[in-house]
């Protein structure tokens, strides 16, 4: 599994709007409650697509969820939220 995630970790770094490797790489760390991996990639990705937006925010959204549902950190996951409105003051979801 291992040289999986690291596999698909390198194709999301060389092409971070690659949605397909993020689905594959989000199922097998949440299976395996790799969590902290999963917030470091989502952290990442959203920090080089500050060009598109609707990714990054959706990128936020899912850290922020992620910390909110399943590491109960509900302060971290406000953080994640300031990062949405900071980017987008009009964002409201």
């Amino acid at each position: 599994m291992e040289q999986t995630l690291q596999q698909v970790a390198a194709q999301l770094n060389e092409n971070p709007e690659n949605m397909a490797a993020l689905t594959q790489i989000e199922g097998d760390l949440l299976q395996h409650k790799r969590h902290e991996e999963l917030l470091r990639i989502y952290e990442s990705l959203a920090l080089q697509l500050t060009a598109q937006p609707q990714a990054m925010i959706t990128l936020w959204h899912k850290a922020s969820s992620l910390c909110s549902d399943e590491l109960g950190h509900s302060q971290r996951a406000e953080q994640y939220l300031k990062r949405i409105i900071d980017s987008d003051p009009n964002n409201i979801e």
